[in-house]
């Protein structure tokens, strides 16, 4: 059944009823799926935190059309840039292209024409631009809400990692849901999983060797990779996989 939420009403920080354009709903239990609105969730309130490592706030999309000849690569090209990153995908009848970038150092319009002009077969009157703010909700579970995908965070714009995060935090929920701790579980195990991805994020602009503008010198650049101690999700492999492909050291446990 299809729906637009005109009002959430609570009470006693917890969720009574949604009303919709067409009808109201009551539940037990509400999943926010509202993307970066958060709806349902922010009603109840909420404190965000941000990765102080990872500065973009804005990206430039668009579909693209193959050259001729031109074969389907069986996976994500990346490029740096001069302020941020883009990427290709390669899909059944065209391309997916984005360009990723912080706004105060490059203004949109700007950033645009570059975009059009280093993606090849860019369908440029196609484009279009996603602002967002990397963040993500302490609490995604909170009484009778709990938030999934963009509803309760966002990273970079990398689809892989964000379906991660929406399909691994639903099979979380249903191994915790009769857990007589399961939102405090719950919460625990979703701060340390994007805490983790967002450290292992940031490593990729910590060790990159533009220092060309100020964009790429704001970070704190490193000479060696280390892992975690509390790391949660990425294992060993990944940070090693990392550090062999920038030609840095490997410390284990920093």
């Amino acid at each position: 059944y299809y729906d637009d939420i005109e009002h959430v009403i609570v009470d006693n920080e917890q969720v009574l009823e949604i009303q919709g354009r067409e009808r109201n709903y009551q539940a037990d239990l509400y999943i926010d799926c509202t993307g970066f609105r958060s709806i349902v969730r922010s009603a109840l309130g909420g404190s965000f935190k941000q990765h102080q490592g990872l500065v973009n706030n804005c990206a430039i999309a668009g579909p693209g059309v193959y050259a001729p000849g031109e074969e389907p690569l069986p996976y994500t090209q990346t490029y740096r840039t001069d302020h941020g990153w883009r990427w290709r995908i390669c899909l059944k009848d065209r391309t997916g292209n984005g360009y990723v970038f912080n706004d105060q150092d490059i203004d949109i319009e700007t950033a645009r024409a570059k975009f059009i002009a280093e993606t090849p077969g860019l369908i440029a009157d196609k484009t279009f631009v996603v602002r967002y703010h990397n963040q993500y909700n302490s609490e995604p579970y909170k009484n009778n809400v709990l938030a999934i995908g963009l509803s309760c965070g966002f990273l970079e714009p990398l689809e892989a990692t964000g379906l991660f995060l929406a399909h691994g935090m639903v099979s979380l929920f249903a191994r915790l849901v009769d857990s007589s701790r399961s939102q405090e579980k719950f919460n625990r195990i979703w701060n340390a999983t994007y805490q983790d991805i967002g450290l292992f994020l940031e490593k990729f602009y910590k060790t990159s060797t533009a220092n060309n503008n100020s964009y790429w010198q704001q970070f704190n650049k490193i000479t060696e990779i280390s892992v975690p101690k509390t790391q949660y999700i990425f294992k060993d492999y990944n940070y090693r996989m990392l550090s062999k492909g920038v030609g840095l050291p490997l410390v284990k446990y920093g």
